[in-house]
């Protein structure tokens, strides 16, 4: 449903256009802005949805979807932001991230009824790109995904992730043993919390380790964009479940999937070199699937 309660159309000079507006799901109001290029300029017939992954600061994710999404309408390409149910400014009690479908229905049907704009990518961070994955079946809308270090619930493989990209760094580290030498490291702790680690890591992972979220990424035919981060546990822990199923490395390796990898990235981008890099590959993809 598009409910379009008293929208307000602000345009920066000569380069773009953004419209605040709310539409109803579930009988609660979710806000949402888009972001068109400016009247008469080119216009590309493939827009951008954001989702991010969870409670976040303004100044954090937020605002580099903010900036994404300016310059995606300089380039030609609408973008639509929005609040999920209970987060943000959105009306209603918060929801998990598996049942968002509903919300990002709406999300879609808002964008394209603003914009007439009729394909869109899913563009997530985190929790937001495996709401797309679970998703995007049901959305024939959807032209192709953006999945920026997808997330991934199972414990042995954010244990493996925890020691391999926390704990082996640490051991590496000259200023960790420095820091244990004189005192100021609670070691204690430290190896109180290596051992759950170790232990959990070493759980089989069952080749039907997140079966629904594997069901829904064979099931993909739609154009996708992997980034992962070097720094980032979340990343980790998903390069991990590629590692221990051929069949998830598999769904990557299909034609139409594209992966980047930024070693030096944390889990949102923010140093303003990969920030601008990330952007620069998102582009470059999203002018061959319009």
């Amino acid at each position: 449903m598009h409910v379009n309660l008293t929208p307000a159309l602000v345009t920066s000079p000569a380069t773009v256009q953004r419209s605040a507006a709310c539409f109803a799901v579930g009988g609660c109001a979710l806000p949402a802005i888009i972001h068109q290029p400016a009247i008469g300029a080119k216009r590309w017939p493939v827009g951008v949805l954001f989702m991010v992954g969870g409670a976040q600061y303004r100044v954090g994710s937020h605002r580099q979807f903010v900036q994404w999404a300016e310059s995606l309408a300089m380039a030609g390409y609408a973008a639509c932001r929005f609040d999920f149910r209970g987060m943000g400014d959105a009306e209603g009690a918060r929801l998990g991230f598996d049942a968002c479908g509903e919300d990002l229905a709406g999300a879609l049907a808002h964008a394209i009824a603003v914009t007439g704009v009729p394909r869109w990518v899913l563009c997530g961070l985190c929790d937001g790109a495996t709401v797309a994955l679970q998703q995007v079946a049901h959305l024939p809308e959807v032209a192709g995904l953006v999945l920026l270090n997808p997330s991934v619930s199972a414990p042995a493989l954010q244990a493996r992730a925890m020691l391999r990209e926390y704990y082996w760094q640490r051991l590496g580290s000259l200023v960790w043993w420095r820091h244990l030498l004189h005192g100021r490291v609670h070691w204690r702790r430290s190896l109180a919390d290596w051992r759950g680690f170790y232990a959990a890591a070493r759980l089989p992972v069952s080749a039907n380790t997140l079966p629904p979220l594997l069901l829904a990424l064979q099931g993909i035919q739609a154009p996708t964009l992997w980034v992962l981060s070097g720094r980032d546990h979340t990343a980790a822990a998903f390069r991990a479940l590629l590692q221990s199923d051929a069949r998830w490395q598999a769904c990557l390796d299909r034609p139409g999937s594209t992966l980047v990898h930024r070693p030096e990235a944390d889990h949102t981008f923010s140093a303003p070199g990969e920030h601008a890099a990330v952007f620069a590959a998102v582009l470059e993809w999203l002018t061959r699937v319009a």
